[in-house]
């Protein structure tokens, strides 16, 4: 299972593994305990977007939205993942970077 995390349907992934636990009586089974899971992983996946965003590891999704949003009607097509991160190091640490 290869899945972008922010891809994958939660609920169709849960319903996989819920009879591996069922049987049992455990909390697992109920419909309460289910919905406590599904929230636990909700919770998790926001928590590695927020992760993915604070230290720039998905600029290139962002710079898709805005190219989409900003520049679809022109001619020309979006970087490719490698162009763009390239330019963005050459952008980020050209001229002088140093406090004094």
């Amino acid at each position: 299972m290869n899945m972008p995390l922010r891809s994958l349907d939660f609920k169709r992934f849960l319903k996989m593994f819920i009879p591996l636990f069922k049987g049992g009586g455990g909390w697992i089974s109920s419909k309460r305990g289910v919905g406590q899971i599904i929230f636990v992983i909700g919770l998790i996946r926001k928590c590695w977007l927020g992760l993915r965003e604070v230290t720039g590891d998905d600029a290139y999704e962002r710079y898709l939205v805005h190219w989409r949003e900003h520049h679809a009607q022109e001619s020309s097509k979006p970087l490719d993942s490698e162009t763009f991160f390239k330019q963005e190091l050459e952008r980020k640490w050209s001229g002088v970077r140093r406090c004094c």
